[in-house]
C-alpha cells in the first residue's frame, strides 16, 4: 500500500471517530480479479490492485482485516472448499479449509476471529490458532440457504439468504441478524436482490452488491431493510467488506492505520 493510500485510511477512520460519514468498502469483481476501493461518500470506486489468480469462479465472501490483507472464498481444484488470505502486493499468504467441508460463502473479520458461512451454518475461526468454533445455524425451519455474503457490526453477525420456500418470482432475500453465541436477534424479510450478493457493514449501513445480477450496489438500514442508496461500480461486483472495529475499539484502528502510514513513509524515506 502506497503512503497516500495509507494516510487517506488513518483520515477515514479518524471521520469515523468523530461520527463524521465516511464510509470505505472493498468489493471483488465477478468479471475479472480486480479489488475495488469504494468510497460510499462519493460513491466512486478505485481499482488498487487484484486478487491471486485461483483458476475459477469465487464465492460471495470477501474480508478484510485492515485494508491490506483480504481473505476471499472460493471453490477451485487448487483451492478446494478453502478461504484464501492475501494482500495485493504478495499473493496468497496461508489457507484455511472450511470445517464442515462445504464451499465457503460469506466471510468477516472482527478482531482474531474470521467469521465464514456455508450453504447451511455459520462458523468462527481463529486467524491466529487456526481453531474453528462449533457451528450455528437459525432454528426456526431447515428452508434457509445462505449462499450470500456475510457481516458484522462488530458485535452482531448479519447474514444474507434465501428462503426457499418462496415461490420462485416472489421476494427470496432475508437478511438474518445473530449474536456472536449463535443466538437468533432478528430476521429482515426484504431485499433487493436475492441473497446471492456480497454484503458489508459500515457506517451504520448494510450494504449489500447485486453479485452476478448487475453492479449496484445498495445501502440498506440494517432494522429494516429500507433502501437508503443504490449506486453503480465499474462491475458486478461479487464480494463486498469493510474494515470491522472491535466492539468498542475504534481507537485500535486508528492507531493500527497511523502505524502503517508512519512505516510506509519512513521506509519511502529510508530508500531515498
Amino acid at each position: 500500500m502506497n503512503l497516500t493510500r495509507s494516510l487517506s485510511l488513518f483520515f477515514v477512520a479518524v471521520l469515523a471517530t468523530f461520527n463524521i460519514h465516511a464510509a470505505i468498502l472493498y468489493g471483488v469483481s465477478a468479471d475479472s480479479n480486480s479489488v475495488y476501493e469504494i468510497d460510499t461518500e462519493t460513491q466512486i470506486s478505485t481499482a488498487i490492485g487484484t486478487m491471486p489468480n485461483n483458476g475459477g469462479l469465487l464465492d460471495k465472501g470477501l474480508a478484510t482485516s485492515d485494508g491490506e490483507v483480504f481473505y476471499v472464498s472460493g471453490f477451485t481444484p487448487q483451492f478446494q472448499n478453502s478461504v484464501i488470505e492475501f494482500t495485493l502486493d504478495g499473493g496468497v499468504q496461508r489457507t484455511f479449509t472450511a470445517p464442515n467441508g462445504n464451499p465457503p460463502s460469506g466471510l468477516e473479520v472482527v478482531g482474531d476471529t474470521l467469521w465464514m458461512s456455508d450453504i447451511f451454518e455459520i462458523f468462527s475461526l481463529d486467524l491466529v490458532t487456526g481453531a474453528t468454533g462449533a457451528g450455528f445455524a437459525p432454528a426456526y425451519g431447515s428452508d434457509l440457504f445462505f449462499g450470500g455474503g456475510l457481516a458484522s457490526d462488530g458485535d452482531l453477525i448479519y447474514v444474507t439468504a434465501d428462503d426457499l420456500s418462496t415461490p420462485i418470482g416472489g421476494q427470496a432475500g432475508r437478511i438474518v441478524a445473530f449474536n456472536q453465541a449463535g443466538e437468533l436477534v432478528s430476521i429482515v424479510n426484504a431485499l433487493p436482490v436475492s441473497g446471492s450478493g456480497g454484503l458489508a457493514f459500515a457506517d451504520d449501513s448494510l450494504w449489500i452488491s447485486a453479485g452476478f445480477a448487475g453492479p449496484q450496489i445498495f445501502q440498506l438500514d440494517p432494522s429494516n431493510g429500507r433502501i437508503l442508496d443504490i449506486f453503480n461500480a465499474p462491475e458486478r461486483i461479487v464480494g463486498l467488506a469493510s474494515v470491522v472495529p472491535e466492539p468498542g475499539g475504534i481507537f485500535v484502528v486508528l492507531v493500527a492505520l497511523f502505524a502503517v502510514s508512519s512505516r510506509r513513509r519512513f521506509g519511502s524515506a529510508v530508500a531515498a
